[in-house]
């Protein structure tokens, strides 16, 4: 699946690029964190960036045979190989439970998640307002429902920014 192979692309791309501010003191969230795609890593410049476009003329999807077929949908049966050019290989075995799953035990979810609203409603709301955004749905079962019926009405900004430059 082309798609798959350009986010796993976009991901490694962004770890070499960022190599020098990732240590092994970070915790796996952080990774998750700060690896997380964006609006702009779907722009024009990132769909064509070079590096991106190399590391996925490198990248094989292979199906996991029955073993993986026999532990779906329970979890989504998953693993990766990374072998290097000077023949070391880096192997995740079987993931049941990936980053992002429900049951995933490695990383918080809730934070995650909060991390990557909080990202993204920064691109089209006020911090004043994105604070109150979040704060009524983290806390919307305690919602009237009256604040209920406005709890997604916001004003949206708008940026003279584009995520593909400027248009031609």
């Amino acid at each position: 699946d082309h798609s798959m192979v350009y986010i796993i692309s976009s991901i490694l791309r962004k770890a070499f690029e960022k190599h020098d501010h990732i240590s092994s003191e970070h915790s796996l969230e952080d990774l998750w964190k700060y690896l997380m795609l964006l609006p702009q890593d779907y722009g024009h410049s990132a769909l064509y960036n070079e590096v991106t476009r190399k590391f996925m003329t490198k990248i094989e999807f292979e199906h996991g045979g029955k073993e993986y077929d026999d532990l779906y949908p329970k979890g989504i049966p998953t693993s990766i190989k990374i072998s290097t050019s000077k023949g070391k290989d880096f192997d995740s075995g079987l993931v049941l439970f990936p980053g992002g799953h429900s049951q995933n035990q490695t990383v918080s979810l809730t934070n995650i998640m909060q991390h990557k609203f909080i990202r993204l409603g920064q691109q089209g709301l006020e911090k004043d307002e994105l604070v109150n955004f979040v704060l009524n749905l983290e806390n919307i079962r305690d919602l009237s429902n009256e604040q209920l019926q406005d709890v997604y009405d916001c004003n949206i900004k708008y940026s003279d920014e584009y995520i593909d430059g400027k248009p031609e």
